[in-house]
């Protein structure tokens, strides 16, 4: 791919890799006071992950959270009971296991 600038003042300067055409420079960054207030309340990767007590009830980020952490259970419950929902070998022979528990299979 193309190669980006890495001293440092380009990189404080402009917006690299924005320019879509390919043809031109990267657009540069303006101050601060003409960024819109809702940009300076986005998370940054280096701080800690959301948690549901980080965040409003009922909210779209509490139900993104409840949704995570519903399919973090499932998973794990799956791999509790090996066989549940999938047939496999049985441990002491070659029997399989009843084809009983949520009707699917991996």
């Amino acid at each position: 791919g193309p190669e980006h600038p890495t001293d440092a003042q380009t990189l404080a300067t402009c917006c690299v890799g924005a320019s879509i055409w390919g043809e031109g420079g990267d657009p540069g960054l303006g101050p601060d006071a003409d960024c819109p207030e809702w940009l300076w309340r986005l998370r940054s990767t280096d701080q800690p992950p959301l948690t549901m007590s980080d965040v409003e009830p009922q909210s779209r980020e509490w139900w993104r959270e409840l949704k995570k952490l519903s399919e973090q259970r499932g998973g794990m419950l799956m791999t509790l009971r090996p066989g549940w929902c999938r047939p496999g070998p049985h441990r002491d022979d070659d029997r399989e296991w009843p084809r009983i528990g949520c009707g699917f299979t991996h």
